[in-house]
Formats: C-alpha cells, sequence, structure tokens
C-alpha cells in the first residue's frame, strides 16, 4: 500500500473531534426538551396560553396598530414562555418526592430521569434569564412579585396551607395578568379595574385544582382547601365561589362597555361552562373525574380572560346602556 494510501486512511483528528462535539449537542439539545416538554406539559393552559390572551386584550383596548401587536405578542410569547418553564422547574423541584410519587408519577425527578439537584440549576438559569428579560420589557416589578410568591409556596413552604396557597395563587396571577397588560401598552389603572375582579374570581374557585392531589397531599402532611373543609363543603364553597364571583365580573366589566351579541354569546358559553363545571364537582367525585374538571376550571378562566378582547372589539356596537363599578 503506498504512503499516499496508508495517508488517506487516518482519520482527521479535528474531523472526529468536531463530528463528537456536534453529536453530543444534538444529544443534549434533544435531551433537554424531551425533559422541558415534561416538566411543562401540565400546566400549559393554566401558566402559559393566558399571557397572549391577554396581553391582546389590554392592545385592543388602545387599538394598537398591527406592527405593535406583533412586537409586543413576540416578547408576551417569550416572557410567557420563561415565566412558565421556571414555574414548572421549581414546582417539580418541589414536589419530588412523596406528593408527585403519588399524584404525578410521571414527571421526570419520579421517573429518576434527572435529580432536584440538577432541576434546581436550571431554575436558577431560567429565572436569572427571565428576570432580565421582565427588566428589559421594564415589567420587573411583576416578576418580583412573583419571585416572592415562590419563595413563599416553596422555600417557606405555603404551600402546605389551603387559605395561604390560595393566596400565593392570587398574587401570582396578579404578577401575570398585569404584566400582560403591560406589555399590550395599555393604561394600567384600567387593566387593574379586571385584574381585581378576576382575582376575587381566583381566590374563592382555585381550590378545584386541589381535589385530585388529596392523596398526595394528605401522604405529604399538606392541608390544602379541601382537605381543611371537608370534601363536600369544600366542593359546595367553591361551586357558590364560581356563581356569585362571575356574576360580579360578568354585570361589572363584561357588560361595562355596553351589551352586544359578542358579549351575549361569550357570556352564555361561560355560563354553560359553569353549570357543567358545577355539575361535575358536586356529582363526578372520583379523582379522575377532578382532574378533568381542573381542566374544565382553566379553560372557563381563559374564557374569562378571552371575554376581555371580545368586549374590547365589541365596545364601538354597543347595543345599551354602559355600566359603571
Amino acid at each position: 500500500m503506498s504512503l499516499v494510501a496508508n495517508r488517506a486512511s487516518i482519520p482527521n483528528p479535528r474531523s472526529v473531534s468536531g463530528s463528537s462535539v456536534i453529536y453530543w449537542l444534538y444529544v443534549t439539545i434533544k435531551r433537554e426538551i424531551e425533559l422541558s416538554y415534561w416538566f411543562m406539559e401540565s400546566n400549559f393552559d393554566a401558566a402559559f396560553v393566558p399571557f397572549p390572551i391577554f396581553t391582546t386584550a389590554s392592545l385592543l383596548y388602545r387599538r394598537a396598530t398591527y406592527a405593535e401587536a406583533v412586537l409586543s405578542l413576540a416578547y408576551t410569547l417569550l416572557y410567557g414562555f420563561l415565566f412558565y418553564y421556571s414555574t414548572e422547574l421549581a414546582n417539580n423541584a418541589e414536589g419530588g418526592t412523596i406528593e408527585d410519587k403519588i399524584n404525578k408519577p410521571n414527571r421526570p425527578i419520579v421517573q429518576s430521569q434527572t435529580t432536584v439537584a440538577a432541576v434546581k440549576i436550571r431554575f436558577y438559569i431560567a429565572s436569572g434569564t427571565w428576570l432580565l428579560l421582565s427588566y428589559t420589557l421594564d415589567v420587573h416589578m411583576w416578576s418580583l412579585l412573583w419571585v416572592v410568591v415562590l419563595i413563599s409556596l416553596y422555600l417557606l413552604h405555603f404551600s402546605r396551607i389551603g387559605p395561604a396557597k390560595d393566596l400565593c395563587i392570587v398574587l401570582g396571577v396578579v404578577s401575570q395578568l398585569m404584566a400582560c397588560w403591560k406589555l399590550g401598552g395599555s393604561d394600567m389603572h384600567y387593566g387593574w379595574r379586571w385584574v381585581k375582579l378576576i382575582i376575587l374570581w381566583i381566590f374563592f374557585t382555585v381550590p378545584i385544582q386541589d381535589f385530585r392531589d388529596v392523596p398526595g397531599d394528605l401522604a405529604a402532611g399538606r392541608r390544602t382547601t379541601p382537605i381543611l373543609l371537608g370534601d363536600i363543603p369544600a366542593r359546595i364553597y367553591t361551586s357558590l365561589g364560581l356563581v356569585s364571583m362571575e356574576y360580579i365580573l360578568i354585570s361589572h366589566r363584561v357588560f361595562e362597555l355596553g351589551y352586544t351579541l359578542p358579549t351575549a354569546l361569550m357570556t352564555s358559553i361561560i355560563s354553560l361552562v359553569t353549570l357543567c363545571l358545577i355539575y361535575r364537582l358536586n356529582f363526578l367525585r372520583s379523582i379522575e373525574h377532578d382532574r378533568v374538571s381542573y381542566r374544565w376550571h382553566i379553560a372557563l378562566y381563559n374564557l374569562i380572560l378571552l371575554t376581555a378582547s371580545v368586549s374590547f372589539i365589541s365596545r364601538d356596537h354597543s347595543l345599551g346602556t354602559t355600566l359603571s363599578l
């Protein structure tokens, strides 16, 4: 064999090294995407979907141009994703022991796909990036409020006591929705007029999420609202909250700018979903049914946010007298 042939058969160290790095990057990124999916798949509708919906409401309220809307929504999607990702990392790290083994056995820590320590490192990186972005977008005040909520829930263990947990979630919704309204560029005072009624609805109905987790919460020593009140009283409590708080929200906000066909249609849909949810809560009381009822509750929350957009679209076509609060 010739010297030239021998040289041709010797692999180039740089080529081998480059291929190994590319393959390692591919495997690492692929695994991280898969892990991120499993971290985040259970709360997409609650933690991410509200961002574009309520930012759109803010954009519609101030009649933003198409270019302004595209830019604001792009920032909102990035901000919302980092909010969602960092929140789910904190949630997974906190619940990675007894409670998740019973209530959420598919989570990565329970499945030994990663460790609590590794999840915390991801959380610090994601949260730092998110806080930097929030400062750039001038919504850092609302981001810092969410950090306080996370500290209260997971370091001070407010999540173990029903009313404290419910209040923390209310503050979390404030941080979420006010940031959305700010990103949409509208008057913050008017945004707060909507948000303050939405969080009243949240406070009295958020225990719906805890019915599905009672076995794991009991094993972990938590005392959520359904455990403190008892199963049947808690279901009656949340059902009354659904009806009373929605009446206030619809009468004082949805119809504030006038009675129109779109707002009447959205109100009818919300009322129908509410009645179905109340039926589910009181007559379909298994853990599996409660998991589905929680999804109905989140869908109702997003419908309420969507109704804000509908009311702003319809304001120039009002058919009746404006209400005020």
